[in-house]
């Protein structure tokens, strides 16, 4: 069971009219809706996302959960889909490789078009997981919390990736350099460590 429809995705980031020829194909963004699922698991925690995916299932059955979805939940998962399908918009693999379509009407988009679009995704993606996390955190200081699972959740298979995925936005962790060093220590010119 789907928390939204993939037509909610298309209607949400603006794709083009659902059911038309313009329409983005939805199995160019099924894969990657999956993906967006998996990642806001691992942000609410097992036992929250078991609670949001019942009341997307029954609507009117649990109205703060139905609020979640619509305020905060729908845009984050729709961003983060569009944000994941767009190389596979701009081309598609084949038995020959990958390639765009093109024909006399339409102009093909460059590396910086994309790489614009992408960014912008990015952004939109990270504000909406950003509000999200930011409410929730919220909610489980108050008094009486109204999602009292998203603290509490400790049967999650992947707590350190949870806790990961709420502190960078996005899942996005930043790599080590490899040539910071630790107190005392320095390298040679070929990158090898040695002691002061």
């Amino acid at each position: 069971m789907s928390i939204i429809s993939l037509n909610t995705v298309i209607k949400t980031v603006g794709l083009g009219t659902t059911g038309t020829a313009t329409a983005v194909e939805e199995r160019k963004l099924s894969p990657h809706y999956i993906s967006a699922e998996r990642t806001l698991r691992r942000i609410l925690g097992d036992t929250l996302f078991a609670r949001v995916v019942d009341a997307a299932a029954t609507p009117a059955s649990d109205v703060p959960a139905d609020e979640l979805i619509e305020d905060y939940i729908t845009g984050f998962l729709s961003w983060f889909t569009y944000k994941r399908s767009l190389p596979g918009l701009a081309a598609e693999p084949s038995r020959n490789g990958i390639h765009y379509k093109n024909d006399a009407n339409t102009v093909q988009a460059d590396k910086s078009d994309k790489d614009n679009l992408k960014g912008v995704a990015e952004d939109t993606c990270d504000e909406y997981q950003g509000d999200l996390i930011a409410f929730l955190d919220n909610d489980a200081c108050a008094t009486t919390p109204v999602f009292p699972e998203y603290k509490t959740d400790t049967g999650s298979a992947n707590d350190d990736e949870r806790y990961a995925a709420r502190q960078t936005f996005a899942g996005i962790v930043t790599p080590r350099n490899h040539r910071k060093r630790p107190r005392g220590q320095r390298w040679d010119e070929n990158g090898y460590p040695y002691e002061d």
